[in-house]
């Protein structure tokens, strides 16, 4: 079962290194710096071994692929196929696994529908599982991309048919799985015009100057989301900061 924290898609608590408002979800890097250096050459062989058994595990296309898609080198990629295999052995995360991971880190919320949409716009050949190919680029989109990249994916959790386009129906699907993720003692603090699922689609849809009968396509979702402090804030679920 996949259940290490460390190893799989986590909700991301913002911080002050981050690069924009815009809070989204991440696969934590390996703790590369926690690995001691082999201090003998028997240790280096062994660990030339090892790093030779992960890349024949994944393919060649597959490593060049990522490598080539997100610029994480090599070894990176090694160790990050190294955890997920031993977190998964199937070579697979399950929606179910996915939204038991995300419930641990809403204990005090619904956040099975949500995770559901990450799960969507992450199992990018439907297929209903991520693979390893998968989870790699979703780590590279929503933690170490630039901002840009972030609203590509967020845009892709909108889109809830992946059609290429979003409308207000599916803005408000959204919302509503996001205000399952706020605590009950959060919703009532929350102003006036976005304290219902609705009133908050409602809001979020108005900065997009649209009709509610239009739909909106990816380059102006991105552009009404930068231009946008309110629309950045509204895309996502920030906790209120203790």
């Amino acid at each position: 079962e996949c259940v290490s924290p460390p190893a799989l898609l986590i909700p991301h608590r913002p911080t002050a290194q981050t690069d924009t408002q815009y809070s989204s979800h991440h696969l934590p890097a390996p703790h590369t710096g926690d690995v001691k250096p082999a201090v003998n050459k028997e240790a280096q062989v062994a660990q030339e071994k090892k790093k030779l058994t992960c890349r024949s595990a994944i393919s060649k296309e597959i490593l060049e692929d990522l490598k080539l898609t997100t610029k994480f080198t090599e070894n990176e990629i090694s160790q990050w196929y190294e955890n997920f295999q031993k977190q998964c052995p199937t070579g697979r995360i399950t929606p179910e696994e996915f939204e038991q991971i995300y419930s641990r880190f809403f204990p005090e919320s619904d956040a099975k529908s949500y995770a559901r949409h990450v799960f969507r716009s992450f199992d990018t050949n439907d297929d209903g599982t991520l693979d390893f190919k998968e989870y790699i680029i979703a780590l590279h989109m929503t933690s170490t991309g630039k901002t840009t990249r972030k609203l590509e994916w967020a845009f892709s959790l909108f889109d809830v048919d992946k059609n290429g386009y979003i409308n207000k129906t599916e803005v408000t699907e959204i919302c509503q799985a996001i205000f399952k993720l706020i605590p009950k003692e959060e919703q009532c603090k929350l102003p006036q015009d976005e304290n219902t699922p609705e009133k908050r689609a409602d809001k979020l849809w108005s900065y997009f100057e649209k009709k509610d009968n239009e739909r909106l396509a990816e380059g102006e979702f991105i552009k009404g989301v930068i231009e946008n402090e309110n629309a950045m804030r509204l895309i996502h679920y920030e906790p209120i900061k203790q």
